[in-house]
């Protein structure tokens, strides 16, 4: 089964998309390991049964010279490969995922034959395989590089720390011996031993510190990967739901959808339905004919969101097929207004204009064929 980001299995178990390439393969992580390991082999001329050594040659080689480098990571791109350039070594790497639920990557070093296939079932799932990974990289020296790139931060952090108390004293120093009537002699020997104390206690914080950053390298890695983690203070089951409700939306089904919705808030009277859970009904249920019965919907996310032009854009949508061209005009202009002050896209900031320029003559722009391209 996959799993919404509430830990909540999505309804049908899974979703089966039709565009092969992008999210359609399916496979396991003992395949995809064999032919990872078919592809290093064939790279380093030990094996041809998949792909040729030429072939597999082309695939590991950068075709991207107008891509920038992507520090830290330097990433690069080969054919179906991402490039992975940590220190000495090249790693190919991809990730894949079906958005409903599965997240997953592999990881091969050519030279050395190793490599790591991981695959979960959950949106959350990068999180889990990055916390793997790391492990991984621990205990067997895979992406061995990735606790250098955590020490050098820390070692930038560091330099950063001693110059900064080392002005401190500097200034402390300055201003104390001002007040002072101390021999000129008294002075120097004074000033010798606080610099003296000083430098040793930096030497101290130095190694302190050190030892710190060595120890949590790859853990503090793995927190930045996961993100912020809180539990959420509502009930796992009503928040499913609204996942629920979001996925019906998505795919058309707007009256499961709006049921999805309506269960939620009697699992939960007081369960948050965001604004931008509604807004995903109120555009999607527009879109496949229901827009009167998603008005509501949109009518509640321009309240929680009075400021966001793409939320108002969906309910001028939902406006313009029940009917209410005003209204619908008003909506649009947001969003046109907004594009202009923000350098938003001028494909759909042109569309709304065409759609005001319609709604103004008393037409109403959005027949069927416009519908099905939205969608």
């Amino acid at each position: 089964k996959a799993h919404g980001k509430w830990g909540q299995p999505i309804y049908g178990k899974w979703l089966v998309y039709p565009e092969m390439s992008a999210a359609g393969l399916w496979t396991t992580p003992t395949d995809l390991a064999l032919f990872t390991n078919e592809i290093m082999l064939s790279w380093n001329g030990r094996s041809n049964k998949v792909l040729s050594r030429e072939m597999v040659n082309q695939m590991l080689t950068s075709h991207a010279d107008d891509v920038p480098d992507m520090s830290p990571f330097n990433l690069d791109y080969g054919l179906g490969w991402y490039l992975w350039n940590l220190g000495n070594h090249s790693y190919f790497v991809h990730g894949g995922d079906n958005p409903e639920g599965f997240q997953s990557i592999v990881i091969g070093l050519p030279e050395k034959g190793w490599g790591v296939v991981i695959m979960t079932n959950g949106v959350n799932g990068s999180s889990l395989y990055f916390e793997i990974l790391y492990q991984i990289a621990s205990a067997y020296g895979f992406l061995p590089s990735l606790r250098t790139l955590a020490m050098i931060g820390y070692l930038i952090f560091l330099i950063l720390f001693v110059l900064i108390i080392w002005l401190i004293a500097h200034l402390v120093r300055l201003i104390w011996f001002k007040k002072t009537d101390l021999p000129e002699n008294s002075k120097k020997k004074s000033v010798v031993s606080q610099y003296r104390r000083i430098f040793f206690l930096i030497i101290l914080v130095a190694i302190i510190l050190s030892a710190i950053a060595y120890y949590f390298s790859l853990e503090i890695i793995t927190a930045m990967a996961a993100g912020p983690s809180s539990a959420p203070s509502q009930s796992l089951e009503a928040l499913g739901m609204i996942e629920r409700g979001n996925l019906f939306a998505q795919h058309g089904m707007i009256e499961e959808a709006i049921s999805a919705y309506a269960e939620a808030e009697i699992i939960e009277p007081e369960v948050n339905i965001s604004a931008s859970d509604l807004d995903i009904l109120c555009w999607n249920g527009s879109l496949w004919g229901h827009a009167e019965d998603v008005l509501s919907a949109c009518n509640r996310a321009v309240e929680l969101a009075p400021d966001n032009a793409g939320i108002v854009d969906s309910r001028g949508l939902a406006r313009a097929l029940t009917g209410d061209y005003a209204g619908a005009i008003e909506d649009f202009t947001v969003f046109v207004e907004w594009c202009e002050k923000t350098g938003g896209d001028e494909y759909y900031k042109n569309l709304r204009v065409y759609w005001i320029s319609e709604l103004k003559s008393g037409r109403n722009p959005f027949d069927e064929a416009t519908l099905m391209k939205l969608r």
